[in-house]
């Protein structure tokens, strides 16, 4: 399979425009566990649709009770007050979000593993979201409102995340030969 960028590489620095989808719900974990990975994609599609309708590019998904889950293949999180924010339950617990925490950690970035209110994704300082296929992508506008330019946290992280595949204790050299 050929790699693609959820978000191309050229408009991380600038960020990219979600929105809080109002129509389509995150399936619940008791219907399709989504700590696995499965090709139950049918909320996550509505999701991108609802978003294009909007004119928007990327969908933020919520659960049945209003708290912000996961996006169509990447994990979102939130920086409010310089700590990170991101759901708990209802998402795939992907490796680049581990990711993300170990960067954080070694920075001393507090982590918030919990439900996370829809109403935080507003007064957020900076959102990004992760995923293997595109890494930290910065989220800059958010329901048609900006959210102002990617921020220091954000950059903090995606330094980190990029310098990790150059970082002998997170990678391993394949031969082709």
């Amino acid at each position: 399979m050929p790699y693609i960028w959820v978000m191309p590489y050229q408009m991380q620095p600038v960020g990219g425009e979600a929105v809080v989808t109002r129509t389509v719900r995150r399936i619940p974990p008791g219907a399709i566990d989504p700590t696995v990975k499965n090709l139950q994609w049918g909320d996550l599609i509505r999701g991108l649709l609802e978003a294009q309708d909007r004119g928007s590019q990327y969908p933020f998904l919520t659960d049945g009770d209003g708290n912000i889950t996961e996006g169509a293949g990447y994990n979102i999180i939130f920086v409010k007050d310089g700590a990170l924010y991101t759901a708990k339950k209802g998402v795939l617990e992907g490796i680049t979000r581990k990711s993300v925490f170990d960067v954080a950690e070694k920075a001393k970035i507090p982590i918030h593993l919990d439900d996370v209110p829809a109403s935080l994704a507003y007064v957020a300082d900076e959102i990004f979201m992760c995923t293997t296929a595109g890494g930290i992508m910065p989220i800059t506008k958010l329901d048609g409102e900006s959210k102002g330019e990617v921020g220091p946290i954000t950059k903090l992280i995606w330094d980190g995340y990029w310098a990790m595949h150059y970082d002998p204790r997170y990678t391993a050299k394949i031969s082709y030969e």
